[in-house]
């Protein structure tokens, strides 16, 4: 009888954690280095000044995507921004463009302590590369008003430069697409506590 109750709840627990341990792995994000945060400091992107930041892919990889934190003067709506990918800062080896951006602001737009709004950028980009490391750059940013735009810096782990200065703190952005994807957070919090759970409930049905 003991054998036979943990057997159920072995099936049952396992019904719970399997979307989690089976969640695809070959879409969705590919590389991420951190949210928004909004309160530390940015860098401009427009005005001449450009911000490249490294990210490495673990397997062969379809880009679909890019989303990144700006800053933006009230009321100001960001719309275009250049951007490369190349082996090294500031190069476009492998692929170049001018992205359109779509735009969710952050604070319901009250701004930061510094008084600038916090805007989420999306972008589509396309393209194939293979496992390795290498530099997102983004410059020439446009908005209606010609004011400059600021892309939000974070604690992630790229590597990242400001030109023409020199070696910056990385900022906020992730890449999206197919490929061997980084896992979110929640997903390794969820998996975790569902072990948890799973490994107190059998220890008790074997002492019963």
């Amino acid at each position: 009888m003991r054998l036979l109750k943990a057997r159920i709840t072995c099936l049952w627990v396992a019904s719970i954690l399997c979307p989690a341990v089976s969640a695809p792995a070959w879409a969705g994000t590919l590389y991420d280095n951190g949210p928004i945060n909004g309160q530390v400091d940015a860098w401009a992107i427009n005005y001449g000044f450009q911000v490249s930041d490294s990210f490495t892919l673990n397997g062969t990889s379809n880009l679909t995507g890019v989303q990144f934190g700006a800053w933006l003067f009230p009321r100001d709506t960001e719309t275009s921004v250049a951007w490369s990918i190349g082996s090294t800062p500031f190069a476009s080896d492998y692929a170049s463009g001018t992205g359109s951006l779509s735009q969710t602001l952050q604070l319901g737009g009250t701004g930061n302590v510094q008084g600038y709004w916090l805007a989420e950028e999306n972008f589509s980009l396309s393209g194939t590369l293979a496992a390795g490391t290498y530099y997102l750059t983004l410059y020439n940013a446009s908005a209606p008003s010609g004011d400059p735009i600021f892309w939000d810096q974070d604690t992630g782990p790229s590597t990242a430069y400001s030109d023409p200065a020199t070696t910056i703190p990385s900022e906020s952005f992730q890449i999206y697409g197919s490929g061997t994807t980084v896992s979110e957070p929640a997903s390794l919090a969820l998996l975790g506590s569902g072990l948890l759970m799973f490994a107190g409930l059998i220890r008790k049905l074997v002492r019963q």
